[in-house]
């Protein structure tokens, strides 16, 4: 952003620039996302760039990478409804339209993630029991394939949303044992891939 603030001086890349700045800026780092950044500002920023970049429409009405980038800017979208307001409707509608999109591509990691955050939501909303079956479904796929292929990110999250669910259902046993499977799935995602890329 900094180096496309330098070199990038027509109005149109100006009013691109500030907007995505504007999102940098807002959406808050790290885990812990509640009360956190301006999600007031992260909701405009994005709505006006899926404006901008003629991605509001129905996504029958796209090009695959417009419904691709519909979809994303949606679980994003999703945080800004959800982080102001966790009973805010429309952070489930927007996921549950990602979903559909995400399948149609066969996006299948994706599609994964998009999972989780719905159970996410869901364990906001006391829906325990379509929590538990997203979070079934997202982790069956996700160890599908061999152990030194899986996505260990997402493995480590899933793992700790089912450990909520069950905590929250007075199961304690079972709950600890699905934290002790996310701690060690976040082990494994710090070296695996082998070496670990960047990221």
């Amino acid at each position: 952003l900094s180096e496309w603030g330098k070199t990038q001086m027509d109005n149109e890349d100006k009013n691109w620039l500030r907007l995505i700045q504007n999102f940098h800026d807002s959406f808050p780092t790290g885990y812990q996302k509640r009360g956190k950044g301006n999600w007031k500002n992260v909701q405009t920023a994005l709505c006006s760039l899926r404006q901008l970049g003629g991605i509001e429409e129905n996504p029958a009405k796209l090009n695959l990478n417009q419904r691709h980038l519909k979809a994303l800017t949606n679980i994003f979208l999703s945080n800004a409804h959800f982080y102001q307001d966790v009973q805010d409707p429309k952070a489930e509608k927007l996921l549950l339209e990602a979903l559909e999109i995400f399948k149609a591509a066969k996006d299948d990691w994706n599609f994964t993630w998009t999972l989780f955050h719905l159970a996410n939501l869901y364990i906001e909303w006391q829906n325990y029991d379509q929590a538990f079956s997203l979070c079934q479904t997202a982790l069956a796929r996700t160890l599908e394939p061999v152990p030194h292929e899986r996505d260990y990110e997402i493995l480590a999250n899933l793992h700790r949303v089912v450990a909520d669910i069950q905590g929250k259902q007075g199961n304690g046993p079972v709950s600890l044992r699905n934290h002790a499977r996310a701690v060690c799935s976040a082990y494994l995602y710090h070296g695996i891939p082998s070496p670990p890329d960047l990221y």
